[in-house]
């Protein structure tokens, strides 16, 4: 049994609601033989991974990149080109 332990995840939310269902919850992991601890590591670093994944972070890094051979007019151009055409609202 796999739960999720992101902060905004509806899940966690009803757990941290009741202390006894994450108590249960924790429980039910050991018993499939995974740390309760390094499972919600890992769920943290999961969430950041997807965020660092966005549309966005990735244009950003990419403007950020070509920066240096743009003029910073073209630069702040495609910036809100992106902000205002296609990262989402």
């Amino acid at each position: 049994m796999l739960l999720p332990f992101s902060p905004s995840d509806p899940t966690t939310q009803a757990l941290k609601a009741d202390p006894s269902r994450w108590r249960d919850a924790a429980r039910a992991l050991l018993r499939d033989g995974i740390d309760p601890m390094q499972h919600r590591r890992d769920s943290r670093i999961d969430a950041e991974r997807r965020a660092a994944n966005t549309f966005a972070a990735v244009a950003e890094e990419w403007i950020a990149k070509n920066a240096g051979a743009w003029s910073t007019v073209h630069a702040e151009r495609v910036r809100k080109f992106l902000r205002v055409e296609l990262y989402p609202k």
